[in-house]
């Protein structure tokens, strides 16, 4: 349940909103369906809540905490680790520290502890899913998993969907290419994570999952696709302000953030929309999300289907009027990419062919469209009912101007800087300096498409220009000082003013140099959890410059590089944190790893050791042979060679399945024992092989001959006859575990022996009943054997 990045913070910083609502648009459901989720319940299964913040409301029986039996234990409501507290608050939270935190603080909210600090046993978790779903809430909010894919969350899941209650888990925080349990479960609502801008956080986990080669329980998911994508969908999950313990604030960072807000979303949804369905719930976040590479992006393991857009959905499940329409320009053809806008609050952009699609409650909105190089239309737009209405718009072109990259900040005595900018319908330009420029003009140059532009004089272009231009300015000499240029652009519909700089004249200036002032320095990480680290990098030179600032982790397979592209000015810094969840099987405890971080000109690093509970199995008690139809008994002991007294999970499979699981727990240096049983009658007589595993280690595979209690003993020798198909007769009649030309022969010369007639069931190879041994036995299985 480890944050990726955990800071304090107060409310006030976010202003009214935290970003995440109003990425999301959550207070335009509340303001256009007057909703905030009442009549709505979610559970938060996590590491407790802080029911004093002042933030915070739980519902009455809203509460329980269960130990790592799967036991309730009768406790006021705590949380000694503040993410339970910071998820609830992203659900529900109110506005008392001034800025509004809770996607639908209307709604009746409950919360299971059933997390420690770092993690929770399966039995704690499966103890709060069910008691979630007798308090019969709607929806079940899971900011908690584990990298890979264990069945064992398969049927919980699924049960509480029979039961009415949509499971909205976190994707993971492990970065592209994986994916944790439950989340990568197909019954449940995935969650990945969006930053402020729309991009996916590079922490968020994502991944096809292969349903045949990646689960094992494959009784449970034969009706799942045979691939799907891990998220479903994305939601705001880095540097969210939520509560905190002891009614503070903090920004945390990770999918356990994302996930609370589709949880809240999903509850705005049912409070809108009367009668809606989970499923229906779940659906209209899903069509309605909003994908980063946009509109006619594809699904995929970085956004899922897109980020939710709580009115649009709401909209959707209502009233369900769409508006649609082609965008085009005076020619004709469609304008990609323009914006398109409601006063009711949704807004898309147009796909290759200039159509849109927007989804509005009953009444008279406006229409407004906007794209480059174009002007602003706006329409009005009538709806009711569920209709649909078409409104095409056509756009004329207007002059538009984009900088691309900025005016140098710093440049020498004697030196040029190129920077462009995007321009559209471009007729004429002039550029001139700003009032507070204090070097010598007559000294500057600027160069616009090969032809030198005299300071304060307009020069008129051949044909109107659009597309990327470069501006190169120089200096002969002109002394220390600054400078900015004002540049007139002007157009069909006008000029446009666009202002660059200041550039600091200096005589001397020191290159660029990124230097790593600051960093974590981790020494010990919890296996199981996050390794939370950072890096303040000062440009200490004069020149700005752009670098990749690189935090990098050494694994048993090699070195792991993590990118960071940063731009600094001189003197300029920046703090980047990097936060990775550390997989439970990633190197066992004690294991030292070296990670650091690097820019162009530094590099700093250390050994991290990685501290918890590791169990191995260093003992198997099974029979060899059990009879068909009867209970395989089997138990295991493992011990804990890891430094913390901790959990984990012990697994059974049988011929290659996984069967069960259990949870084991024991202090460094003891053990702990679990036992499984399996139902013979599900598999045929034969042989078999089973096997146990934890996250560190797995048993060889054990073999088990399931058939009758006793076969027909030795007829030649000292070895038995073996079935060495499982359909009850001993083909391998001289028990040396082939089936040949021998076993005929041995069979053919000791036909009339006792141990053969008095063992007629096992040698009925022809079906005659009553079983009696022949020669017609003979035949039948030499026509066995040809076959």
């Amino acid at each position: 349940p480890e944050p990726v990045e955990e800071q304090p913070a107060t409310p006030q910083d976010h202003g009214q909103y935290t970003y995440g609502l109003d990425q999301i648009n959550a207070p335009d459901v509340w303001e256009q369906f007057n909703t905030t989720g009442e009549g709505v319940s979610v559970a938060v299964l996590d590491t407790g809540v802080d029911a004093d913040h002042p933030d915070i409301d739980l519902a009455e029986d809203g509460w329980a905490f269960f130990d790592a039996d799967g036991n309730m234990v009768d406790v006021d409501p705590f949380d000694p680790n503040g993410h339970g507290t910071h998820v609830s608050g992203i659900v529900a939270g109110g506005s008392s520290g001034g800025a509004h935190i809770g996607v639908a603080p209307g709604v009746d909210l409950y919360n299971a502890k059933v997390l420690d600090n770092n993690s929770g046993t399966f039995a704690q978790i499966i103890a709060g899913m069910e008691w979630a779903i007798e308090q019969g809430v709607d929806v079940i909010n899971m900011s908690l998993g584990a990298t890979g894919f264990f069945d064992a969350y398969i049927d919980p899941v699924q049960s509480a969907i029979e039961l009415g209650t949509l499971v909205v888990t976190s994707a993971g925080n492990s970065g592209p290419g994986s994916s944790g349990s439950p989340g990568n479960v197909y019954d449940t609502f995935s969650i990945g994570a969006s930053d402020a801008n729309r991009d996916i956080a590079g922490f968020s986990s994502g991944d096809l999952v292969q349903t045949e080669a990646d689960w094992d329980a494959w009784w449970l998911v034969d009706d799942w696709p045979i691939n799907y994508y891990v998220p479903d969908v994305s939601a705001p999950g880095v540097s969210v302000l939520s509560s905190y313990p002891d009614g503070s604030y903090a920004r945390l960072s990770g999918t356990s953030m994302a996930s609370p807000h589709t949880a809240g979303a999903t509850a705005l949804l049912l409070g809108a929309a009367d009668g809606l369905t989970i499923e229906e719930a779940q659906e209209y976040l899903t069509v309605t999300s909003r994908h980063g590479g946009g509109p006619d992006a594809t699904p995929g393991p970085r956004y899922g289907e897109g980020i939710i857009d709580a009115l649009a959905a709401a909209a959707a499940a209502t009233d369900g009027n769409v508006v649609e329409g082609t965008v085009t320009d005076a020619n004709g053809n469609p304008v990609p990419g323009a914006t398109v806008e409601t006063a009711f609050g949704t807004d898309i952009e147009t796909g290759a062919d200039g159509s849109f699609e927007l989804y509005v409650a009953d009444g008279n909105w406006e229409l407004t469209v906007d794209q480059f190089g174009y002007g602003t239309v706006t329409e009005s737009v009538d709806v009711s009912g569920g209709e649909t209405v078409t409104r095409d718009v056509t756009l004329d072109p207007a002059v538009d101007v984009v900088p691309l990259s900025g005016q140098a900040d710093v440049m020498g005595l004697n030196e040029t800087f190129e920077f462009s900018v995007v321009l559209a319908n471009v007729e004429s330009l002039t550029v001139d300096v700003t009032d507070d420029t204090d070097v010598d003009t007559d000294s500057l140059t600027v160069v616009v498409k090969d032809q030198q532009i005299t300071l304060g004089e307009e020069v008129t272009f051949p044909e109107p220009v659009s597309g990327s231009v470069q501006i190169t300015v120089g200096t002969q000499d002109p002394g220390a000082g600054q400078f900015g240029l004002v540049h007139e652009f002007d157009g069909p519909d006008g000029p446009l003013t666009v202002e660059t700089g200041p550039t600091e004249v200096m005589v001397d200036p020191d290159p660029a140099f990124f230097e790593i002032v600051e960093w974590g320095q981790t020494e010990n990480v919890e296996i199981g959890g996050t390794l939370n680290e950072y890096c303040i990098v000062e440009n200490t030179g004069d020149r700005t410059a752009t670098q990749d600032v690189a935090w990098w982790l050494g694994d048993p397979n090699g070195i792991n590089v993590f990118p960071t592209r940063v731009t600094l000015q001189g003197g300029e810094q920046v703090e980047i944190p990097f936060p990775i969840g550390i997989p439970a099987a990633f190197v066992p405890p004690g294991a030292q790893i070296p990670h650091g971080w690097f820019t162009d000109d530094q590099l700093v690093e250390t050994l991290a050791t990685f501290v918890g509970a590791g169990f191995q199995i260093t003992g198997v008690d099974a029979p060899a042979r059990v009879d068909r139809g009867a209970t395989l008994e089997l138990t295991a002991t493992v011990l804990n060679f890891g430094s913390r007294e901790g959990e984990s999970t012990l697994s059974y499979s049988f011929d290659g399945i996984f069967v069960d699981s259990a949870d084991v727990s024991a202090a460094p240096g003891e053990t702990d024992t679990a036992t499984f049983e399996f139902d013979t009658s599900r598999v045929v007589r034969g042989e078999y092989q089973h096997a146990l595993s934890t996250a560190y280690d797995a048993t060889d595979p054990i073999p088990i001959r399931v058939g009758p209690s006793q076969g027909p003993p030795a007829i030649v020798g000292d070895s038995e006859p073996r079935d060495l198909d499982g359909d009850g007769l001993f083909e391998d009649v001289d028990g040396d575990g082939q089936f040949t030309v021998s076993d005929v022969q041995v069979f053919f010369q000791n036909l009339d022996s006792d141990v053969v007639q008095n063992n007629a069931q096992f040698f009925n190879f022809d079906g005659e009943e009553p079983a009696e041994v022949t020669i017609g036995d003979v035949q039948a299985l030499f026509q066995l054997l040809q076959d």
